[in-house]
């Protein structure tokens, strides 16, 4: 049975396992059914947490509007507009909130926490370029 390191506890609605493969603790977020390696007790580490799950949301709301979009002829309708707008706008706050977060790299949790942080602005810039491409009829 795994020991848990001594730490403050965790947020509401998170839990700390231990996953045998890898020899490493990670974190579940039963509110948001996240899980992750990030420790969510570290400001950073919780910061790059909520970018993660923004895009999950943001990616859904994308995916839709990217269907939308192969479907409709001629001009969008205003509330089609005013949602691609709202998913563009959200794609723009989440990279500006991971350019905010400043990381500690001489640490191996500062470089793991810069690893995910390049990964989820990689993922808000390709999801920016698929919105782009799918409605760029739409003017």
């Amino acid at each position: 049975m795994a020991t848990y390191p001594q730490q403050p506890p965790l947020p509401d609605g998170w839990e700390c396992r231990f996953d045998n493969n890898s020899r490493r603790y990670y974190y579940l977020d039963h509110h948001r059914q996240y899980t992750t390696f990030l420790d969510p007790r570290n400001k950073n580490g919780m910061a790059v947490i909520n970018v993660f799950v923004a895009i999950r949301t943001l990616s859904n709301d994308a995916h839709n509007l990217i269907q939308l979009a192969r479907h409709v002829r001629g001009a969008p309708s205003k509330e089609h507009k005013l949602e691609r707008n709202r998913v563009d706008e959200g794609v723009t706050q989440q990279m500006l909130k991971l350019d905010l977060i400043e990381i500690d790299t001489s640490t191996p949790y500062g470089q793991e926490l810069r690893v995910h942080r390049k990964e989820a602005l990689r993922q808000l810039e390709d999801l920016g370029k698929q919105l782009q491409q799918a409605c760029s009829h739409w003017g």
